[in-house]
């Protein structure tokens, strides 16, 4: 999953994540309902991150 600016279509649903509106795919929207979009700025790392609201999920 990635992040990229692009103007909505048919396909797409809005989001509000943090207070931040998103565009995503319809069917990208139950994967994204509990997740946090967060700034990191630690050593090389700096960005946006999205991640699970009650943390990682994952292998």
């Amino acid at each position: 999953m990635g992040l990229a600016l692009d103007e909505p279509n048919d396909n797409d649903t809005k989001l509000n994540l943090n207070g931040i509106e998103l565009v995503a795919e319809k069917k990208l929207k139950s994967f994204l309902e509990d997740q946090v979009i967060d700034f990191v700025n630690s050593g090389f790392r700096e960005g946006f991150v999205i991640s699970p609201e009650y943390g990682s999920s994952c292998c």
